[in-house]
């Protein structure tokens, strides 16, 4: 895949959300609405960004243009899932310290599930499309397919898939090419 950098978007979401929850906790005060409209401005432009380029890549991958290059978009699928890992940990311990938040415990766990929720959706979709990359490759088939693409959506799960299919994928690309020189 020539254009990498279209995928900085993807990781980048969910440590702009941290970035904004951090800010909250390290200021005795709010922000003022100036730096708040800024990171607002910014998180929506990394949200769309991502969204687009997932969707993108798999229109293009659907077009039978990008698919060829199946195994770059599985390895990338994994370094995004592996670089949100730190992210979802800091979510996860966040959420349980604010278990002693009292009754604003729920509203808290209610927002960083959806920062967690939204950051699988735009990675999923990326993933859709390295699954999608892999079936018309022929190294997958349909059933396999769907299921990997479900998975993508599960947390936890996502990433295993993820790193699983990048070994397998880079695996089979070795013996395709020590194949390959044997002809």
């Amino acid at each position: 895949m020539k254009n990498k950098w279209v995928l900085i978007p993807i990781p980048l979401y969910i440590y702009i959300w941290l970035g904004i929850i951090f800010l909250f906790f390290y200021k005795s005060e709010p922000p003022e609405d100036a730096y708040m409209a800024v990171y607002g401005y910014v998180l929506l432009m990394c949200g769309l960004l991502g969204l687009g380029a997932g969707i993108f890549l798999n229109v293009a991958v659907g077009k039978h243009e990008m698919y060829s290059d199946s195994s770059s978009f599985v390895i990338l699928n994994a370094v995004i899932k592996v670089i949100q890992v730190p992210a979802y940990v800091l979510i996860f311990i966040l959420s349980l310290l604010s278990s002693v938040a009292g009754p604003w415990a729920i509203g808290i766990w209610a927002f960083l599930f959806f920062i967690d929720a939204t950051s699988i959706v735009l990675s999923g979709i990326f993933s859709i499309a390295a699954m999608r990359g892999l079936m018309m490759d022929c190294r997958l088939n349909k059933i396999e397919t769907i299921a990997y693409s479900f998975a993508s959506f599960i947390f936890c799960i996502d990433v295993i898939v993820a790193v699983v299919l990048a070994i397998k994928t880079s695996s089979t690309k070795a013996k395709d090419i020590e194949q390959s020189e044997w002809i």
